[in-house]
């Protein structure tokens, strides 16, 4: 549907037109397209979108656990949930055999983040409960859509049972601040009084092979004339240019 914009335009247009050809007695056509309802896709994984934000809701994370731990257990159930119908990707982590082909991904995408936002959040089950059935409500009904359900629940429940011994439970580990000259220390504006998560290098990691898989070496020693390079007020950017335009 064209916007208030385009129809300005448009009639400007038809008037200039007429302007120029003033005997004419032909009224122009008009044509407006009409915006094609949304796709069963495009609508079922708006539902899913509305699950992302209902987990980042204030309270209803555990102050422990980092909330991108649950967005890649939910993603992770959906991808496998699809791709065991589909079957054009390797799977992250649940392979399942007798999968009918005609299942409803839509369904099995649904229900696959239905299972896992329920099984994270569950004081918010009743809100997701609706949420599923809103979206479940786009598939005609049939075995394809009952088939779909049950593969997303199947796959959302194991990939959890991957992740229930993963140490994201564990309490955060006390962090001892240093007194010496390169010591971490809190910082603004909060300046809490313990950094956060410092339990989360223990957790299983979703593809890495180990946590410190990709970690950078430490920096250099305060003593270095490596660190000395790092600090000499030339090379901070913001003193460059006027270092370079003086000389200096």
């Amino acid at each position: 549907m064209l916007n208030r914009f385009q129809l300005a335009f448009l009639g400007a247009a038809v008037f200039l037109q007429r302007a120029a050809h003033p005997l004419s007695r032909q009224k122009p056509r008009i044509r407006v397209r009409k915006t094609p309802p949304l796709s069963k896709s495009t609508q079922l994984f708006s539902g899913i979108e509305r699950f992302w934000r209902l987990s980042g809701t204030p309270g209803a994370q555990s102050a422990t656990v980092h909330p991108t731990r649950s967005f890649a257990i939910m993603h992770a159930a959906i991808y496998d949930a699809v791709n065991a119908i589909d079957r054009k990707h390797r799977p992250y982590l649940v392979r399942l055999s007798g999968v009918p082909r005609d299942a409803s991904q839509e369904a099995a995408a649904a229900a696959a983040a239905h299972e896992v936002l329920v099984a994270l959040y569950p004081a918010f089950k009743t809100t997701l409960d609706a949420q599923l059935q809103q979206s479940l409500a786009q598939i005609p009904d049939g075995n394809g859509k009952a088939e779909g359900i049950l593969i997303g629940q199947s796959v959302a429940d194991r990939i959890l049972a991957a992740r229930s011994n993963d140490g994201s439970n564990a309490p955060p580990i006390p962090y001892v601040f240093g007194t010496a000259p390169g010591d971490y220390q809190s910082t603004p504006p909060n300046f809490a009084p313990q950094p956060q998560f410092t339990n989360w290098s223990h957790v299983t990691p979703f593809a890495l092979e180990r946590a410190n898989q990709f970690r950078p070496g430490p920096p250099p020693t305060l003593a270095s004339d490596a660190y000395g390079d790092c600090i000499r007020p030339d090379q901070i950017p913001w003193n460059r240019q006027q270092h370079d335009r003086d000389g200096r």
